[in-house]
């Protein structure tokens, strides 16, 4: 399945910022109704819509990030847009957050974001609290050409995974290891889109998502390090089209194993049959977790977001023309 790996990027971010110093505060609080107020008159949508309490925070602002479909009526699920979560009336949260959502998320994206940290921090806060910018939730999306009624999985680790079908055909398998910090979900991507009356068409037919919560990481070690890709390689699947027409297992059996997944189908059998099992599927195994070719295309991904890092210099042309476009459209 490596083969057909077409993209793998970030579906979902949420990061945190713990400023305890109240003159900081403060003024992260006056620039953040400042830009609400700029945006309400260069959008003409309502003030209310852009900043409100929600959630536990005071002050919400909702941006779009250099996208110009974006619209304060709508979910904007296929729209790169970021949440702005400020001053918590829990004590026990951080400060600020950011939440990353829709898509695409290109270079001039991820610069949107850091202009937007840089203005509303400042310029010297941004570079002052970079290193200390945490994430705390991470969506990582792999894009397969492959269908999902075409894969045998191995673990569906039976009560804590999930397996949902959409008119006879499988639309979410879902992975819950006992951490529970940790999910893998595989989803048919054409259905969901069509399930929620999306006007586009996806560029991957299945969808593989490592959803990460409860994290503690450091941005910046998010985007230099990447061991939490071998999170991945829980995944096992096998060609099931290539399997029937093997005639290893009969209508029945197979039904049971595309319900269950191979490994608790298995327990029903003595070590001998395992065996023979496991290694008469073994030519149908694909390489589902070729984490050398995860990890080279979730290097163009992390190349991109290493402008939010405000070391990182980009070419002086870019730079003016998304500070230039930054301005048009926010300020």
């Amino acid at each position: 399945m490596s083969q057909y790996i077409k993209s793998c990027k970030v579906d979902y971010l949420r990061f945190t910022l713990d400023i305890k110093d109240i003159d900081v505060q403060n003024l992260i609080l006056l620039n953040m109704q400042d830009l609400a107020c700029s945006m309400a008159k260069k959008s003409n949508a309502d003030l209310k819509q852009i900043l409100h309490p929600q959630g536990g925070y005071e002050f919400v602002l909702r941006v779009p990030l250099f996208s110009e479909n974006f619209n304060y009526t709508t979910k904007n699920e296929e729209i790169a847009n970021m949440f702005i979560k400020c001053s918590p009336k829990a004590s026990d949260r951080k400060f600020i957050a950011f939440e990353l959502k829709g898509h695409p998320y290109k270079t001039e994206q991820w610069y949107c974001v850091r202009l937007f940290l840089e203005h509303i921090l400042s310029v010297e806060n941004y570079d002052k609290y970079w290193e200390e910018i945490k994430i705390t939730d991470v969506h990582i999306a792999l894009g397969y050409d492959l269908h999902l009624s075409e894969l045998l999985f191995d673990k569906l680790r039976a009560r804590k995974a999930g397996l949902y079908y959409n008119q006879s055909e499988p639309e979410t398998v879902y992975f819950q290891p006992q951490n529970k910090a940790m999910q893998i979900a595989v989803y048919d991507r054409y259905t969901k889109v069509r399930k929620r009356g999306l006007n586009f068409q996806p560029k991957e037919r299945t969808r593989a998502e490592l959803k990460l919560g409860r994290q503690t990481m450091l941005l910046k070690e998010f985007i230099t390090e990447h061991t939490y890709l071998d999170k991945f390689y829980t995944l096992k699947a096998y060609n099931i089209l290539k399997i029937k027409n093997s005639q290893i297992f009969s209508k029945y059996e197979l039904l049971a194993l595309q319900a269950m997944g191979l490994t608790p189908f298995l327990c029903a059998h003595n070590a001998y049959e395992k065996s023979k099992i496991r290694r008469n599927l073994k030519p149908y195994l694909i390489p589902v977790t070729n984490l050398i070719k995860i990890k080279a295309k979730w290097l163009k991904e992390v190349k991109r977001m290493k402008v939010m890092d405000p070391s990182t210099n980009i070419s002086n042309a870019n730079q003016t023309k998304f500070k230039g476009r930054f301005n048009d459209m926010y300020l």
